[in-house]
């Protein structure tokens, strides 16, 4: 219950997930309000590979795109912004089958120039 697969804080990057199953991702009764709108693939941070994977049904979510300003918990630092990043690779993904949305953006996600924080040129982002 809650997500399936996630990265946690919001530093991570450099991470590939590939050729992964998520089925019937289920929403908790715990306190946090993540857990109670669960997705199978939530992402804090876009600078990671996502390849081939399959988010199959669910209460809420296939894939969650929930950029932070900044890392939170013990990797917090005003020195990242997620936010400001662009996609590395999200390419051959599927969802199916979920009481919200296959694929849920953020509205705070605004890729920009190198991705530093006082980035402020806009910079294209695209799935695949």
């Amino acid at each position: 219950m809650g997500h399936a697969y996630f990265l946690e804080d919001g530093i991570e990057e450099n991470n590939t997930f590939e050729g992964n199953l998520a089925v019937f991702t289920k929403h908790s009764s715990s306190l946090l309000n993540v857990d109670v709108t669960p997705a199978s693939y939530w992402i804090v941070n876009p600078q990671n590979n996502f390849i081939g994977n399959v988010a199959a049904g669910g209460t809420h979510f296939g894939f969650w795109f929930n950029m932070p300003a900044h890392p939170g918990g013990p990797s917090f630092t005003d020195k990242v912004c997620p936010r400001n990043k662009g996609l590395k690779i999200f390419k051959d993904n599927e969802a199916h089958s979920f009481g919200r949305y296959g694929i849920w953006v953020w509205q705070f996600w605004n890729p920009r120039g190198n991705g530093s924080c006082g980035s402020t040129e806009p910079n294209e982002t695209t799935m695949t």
